[in-house]
């Protein structure tokens, strides 16, 4: 497994009250070397600090198990997270470095990659995402498009086994989110070792169309209740029956949990 959470729970104290909120009672959670997972689930339901605690940014309140890649992330967070990388909501780039400099910047950060490999990776992975004309651009001078995609190639560059995403096409409109979401594909079916994506969306026509699987969530106290195998073959188009089918089930078990 590339990531397996067992028994996990999550609470954050409340001002003011003597019981704290529970996120989680007890979350689960198996993914296999390779496959891209989306998760949705409704607004407030612990989506992103699941994502938050597998990286080792928030800490559990409990957990039996909380590995990644066979690294403890409850004992050796810092060690863990060199084995993923995050994509975030917004591009999160520094304004006053170009493209290359932010990648470049991500590189010595970490210092996973030997530093002779810094530039040759920078610029094959803005390659892939189609900012090779960009690359000494600042991000004022791109679209938000172009950030993300240029955020994307940072997350890669560093060459890990896994990717966590975080609703990163959200803030997108529609044309350069479904641009965004065929670049991530072709970048992921590239690999002949495939990279293991957990992405967060709320969008389930999107998650249908990325994933091998996805996960829902019911709302807080939050916990996994129905998962859908997606075997449709790639690459997905919204209006295609098999998707719209899949798209529907998940709204409808939504919209039952939600009331």
């Amino acid at each position: 497994m590339a990531v397996n959470v067992e028994g996990l729970v999550k609470k954050f104290p409340r001002s003011g009250e003597n019981s704290p909120l529970t996120v989680f009672n007890s979350i689960d959670l198996s993914v296999p070397r390779g496959e891209f997972v989306c998760i949705v689930g409704p607004s407030g339901c612990g989506k992103s600090t699941l994502l938050n605690i597998i990286n080792g940014i928030e800490p559990p309140t409990e957990a039996e198990k909380l590995l990644v890649l066979g690294e403890d992330v409850k004992n050796n967070p810092v060690i863990a997270r060199k084995k993923m990388s995050f994509v975030f909501q917004k591009p999160q780039l520094l304004e006053w470095r170009t493209l290359r400099e932010n990648i470049l910047f991500a590189l010595k950060g970490l210092n996973i990659q030997p530093p002779e490999k810094w530039e040759s990776l920078t610029e094959k992975y803005l390659r892939e995402v189609g900012l090779e004309d960009y690359m000494d651009y600042y991000p004022n001078q791109t679209s938000g498009g172009m950030q993300q995609r240029a955020s994307i190639a940072r997350a890669w560059a560093n060459e890990p086994d896994v990717f966590l995403m975080d609703e990163p096409f959200s803030h997108l409109d529609e044309i350069t989110a479904r641009n965004m979401r065929k670049s991530l594909i072709d970048l992921w079916t590239k690999e002949k070792e495939r990279k293991t994506i957990i992405f967060v969306t709320h969008d389930m026509n999107e998650a249908v169309r990325l994933a091998d699987r996805v996960l829902m969530m019911s709302p807080t106290p939050s916990e996994i209740i129905d998962e859908k195998e997606v075997n449709i073959d790639r690459p997905r188009k919204p209006e295609e029956e098999d998707v719209y089918k899949i798209t529907r089930e998940l709204t409808s078990l939504f919209y039952k949990q939600a009331i």
